[in-house]
């Protein structure tokens, strides 16, 4: 593990603490565990990516000492979801393999253009094409999915899959860890500096997020039921995403 922020160093124990979660949520889904990077970034609560085959974890000190121990497992268990369901990977593969598979087309039809032409006139034309092709369909690409993200199914698509991270999440550690976990979430949501245009957010509520785990019954897939219940619920738990905290206490009591 390594502090990413040298104002508040991370101590020992609190190295091996997070070390030990990480191990053991990725032993319980399964996956390979990798890094801890601690940050201060107040945007950034926590998050899994893949690389090179391990779940590398990013999280930030404040919940890193604020949460307690199963509540990190929790929250560990709900990144480290996203990563075994490839939801961030499925989009950026999907748009590096559009852009190279448009390149190439490219590449050949300036190349056969330019068959008779002088071998380094070739090299610099190919060269500009390709580079060309790469910016403006990057651009394109960039600003349509930029629509795709801020239409109303979309949103609502990337709700869901973060109602089942919380699903898979709470089946594993508990519905107590889940409540107080997405509490600590919306209140770092409220501190945050980037607020998203709730017409179009891809995180529910905390209201709908601890309904949703509530009316969970602990079977079925749960993608299956997620869809199912982010559709039967979405309608009726509030939309304001403030008071957090009193919210989590009146939704996650029996």
């Amino acid at each position: 593990m390594r502090d990413a922020d040298d104002r508040e160093p991370v101590t020992p124990a609190e190295q091996a603490s997070a070390e030990k979660i990480l191990e053991e949520v990725c032993e319980d889904l399964p996956v390979r565990p990798g890094r801890v990077i601690i940050t201060q970034d107040p945007d950034v609560q926590a998050r899994a990516t893949r690389v090179a085959g391990r779940t590398e974890l990013l999280i930030t000190l404040p919940t890193l000492r604020s949460a307690s121990p199963d509540a990190l497992r929790w929250i560990v268990a709900h990144e480290c979801a996203h990563v075994t369901h490839n939801d961030s990977s499925l989009v950026r593969y999907t748009l590096v393999a559009i852009t190279l598979v448009g390149s190439w087309f490219i590449l050949l039809g300036t190349s056969f253009l330019l068959a008779m032409g002088h071998l380094w006139a070739q090299i610099i034309i190919v060269t500009v094409a390709v580079f060309l092709a790469l910016l403006v369909g990057g651009t394109v690409i960039a600003r349509a999915t930029g629509r795709l993200r801020r239409s109303r199914p979309s949103a609502a698509r990337a709700q869901v899959r973060e109602l089942r991270c919380d699903i898979i999440a709470t089946r594993r550690y508990g519905p107590d860890a889940a409540a107080e976990a997405i509490q600590l979430i919306a209140e770092s949501d409220e501190r945050s500096t980037h607020q998203p245009d709730e017409n179009y957010s891809t995180h529910p509520t905390a209201a709908l997020r601890l309904a949703v785990i509530k009316a969970d019954e602990g079977r079925g897939e749960p993608d299956d039921v997620a869809r199912r219940l982010h559709l039967a619920l979405s309608s009726s738990a509030p939309d304001r995403r403030g008071s957090a905290a009193s919210e989590s206490k009146q939704i996650a009591a029996p």
